[in-house]
This record gives C-alpha cells, structure tokens and sequence, in this order.
C-alpha cells in the first residue's frame, strides 16, 4: 500500500524538467553531498553562508554553502541522529538522537570548542530545539523538557505528555507547538497547558501527525502520516494571553533555574 501511493504521489506530482531553477537547485543540494547515508534534518546557521545537517551515520556535518566543501563533521551519538536545529543569532547547533541524549555544539570558533552531552531521557530524543537562551528537547520517553541553555546541569520544567513527542517547534512568542498521536498540543515554556488542536480528532489528521512548525506571524502548521499539511490560526486569546506574559514568564523561568543552582 506505501509503495502503491508513494507511485501515485510521483505519478501526480508536476514535471519540472523544462524549468531550470528546480534543477539548478537539485544538483547543489546537500542530498548529492551524502551518497552513502540518509539526510534526516538540516538547518541553517544564523550567519546564512553555512548549512549543518545531521544523517543516520550518527553524524553531524558543517557544510560552507559557497562552495558546497564539507568544513567539518563530528561523531559522537551512538545511534542515528533524528534531528538538527541552529540558534537563530548564535552559530550554535543542538543535535538528538536515538540514543536518548541531545548534543549542544559550539561552531563560533573556527575549531569546534565546545561539545555537551545531555543524558535527561531515558528514550530516543526525537527532537531539540532553541528558543532564544533555551533548550526544548522532545522525547519518545512522553516528556518535553526545558533547559536554560546557561545552566545545563537539569531541566527547567518537565512536561508529561499524552504519547510520544515528534518534531516540535517554539513560536517568536514562545508558544510550543508538540505534535503526538493525531493532534499539536500548545504549552508556554513554564508547562501550562494552553490549546489542543484539533479539539477533536475528525477535524485534524488521519495518522500520526510528525511535524509542527510555525511560520513568523504565528500561524501554525502540522504535517502527518496521511499525506496533509494542515494550516491551524490560533485565537488570538491565547497569542495575546502569551505576549502579556513574556515578561513574568523569563522571571520565573530564571528564578526557578537560580534555586536550582543554590
């Protein structure tokens, strides 16, 4: 059945091959610069030149997008990488994997200064991301934990979830949008529970939904395992109700995080 509709999406899909640009783009994409393993994720470093990508050889690789030279690749995870995620002013780089830890690596410097491994799961950490100086790290442990990315040694908060957590992502408000089985629960940074969506499961996908991320006027959108890419605007309680508590939320998150080091 997978092989019948993966034909079907190819059958259906536009042919592209009089138009330059999709060819252009495909001769210098990073897929030709990993012929032997799987590209699982890829993002781009602030500075816009650089691109890391992370593949199931358990490595994460630094590629200069000028000339399309690998600058450097880095081992380490034991098990296959299931995602990359940069900083969005830093040239800072979060990498997870399978087996159950996430890695903080620092491409500042020339020479990569600086490697951290984080061990708070105890299953495959299906996806870490930033949102300014935090950490959000999602796993198939049923947890999604915070991390100040100044003070490592435990996690902020710790959400427990429904099922297993796929690829989350942070809004510019710092909503966190957690894919599971068929819906993207909403919490802020300090846990709290704020939307389901869909409220119910006939208005959304079919199948595991995988993927969520957010686009720069807060929209969000979910990708699922029945072939939908679902776009989903929010009431705007819950974005004004988020930006009136920007403030007293970075205090309480730094507070908790000060008693923890005392």
């Amino acid at each position: 059945a997978a092989a019948a509709a993966t034909a079907a999406s190819t059958d259906s899909a536009p042919d592209h091959t009089d138009h330059p640009h999709p060819i252009e783009v495909a001769k210098s994409s990073l897929r030709l610069l990993h012929p032997e393993t799987v590209v699982i994720a890829a993002d781009w470093l602030c500075d816009g030149t650089s691109v890391v990508s992370g593949a199931w050889d358990r490595m994460v690789r630094l590629w200069d997008c000028e000339t399309g030279k690998m600058v450097s690749a880095l081992t380490g995870h034991d098990q296959e990488i299931t995602n990359v995620s940069t900083h969005a002013t830093k040239r800072l780089v979060v990498s997870s994997s399978k087996d159950a830890t996430f890695r903080l690596l620092d491409f500042r410097h020339a020479k990569v200064s600086n490697v951290n491994v984080f061990q708070g799961h105890t299953d495959a950490v299906s996806t870490a991301v930033f949102s300014d100086d935090f950490i959000i790290s999602g796993s198939d442990d049923r947890t999604v934990k915070v991390w100040d990315l100044r003070k490592m040694g435990s996690p902020l908060v710790n959400i427990r979830t429904e099922s297993a957590v796929n690829r989350l992502s942070v809004s510019g408000k710092r909503v966190l949008a957690v894919p599971m089985d068929l819906c993207v629960v909403c919490y802020d940074l300090n846990g709290s529970r704020l939307v389901r969506v869909p409220r119910r499961n006939r208005d959304g996908h079919g199948r595991i939904v995988c993927s969520a991320a957010w686009s720069a006027d807060d929209v969000l959108f979910s990708a699922g395992f029945d072939h939908q890419i679902l776009e989903w605007k929010l009431s705007s309680p819950v974005v004004e109700k988020e930006k009136e508590k920007d403030k007293d939320k970075d205090k309480r998150i730094r507070r908790k995080s000060d008693q923890l080091i005392l």
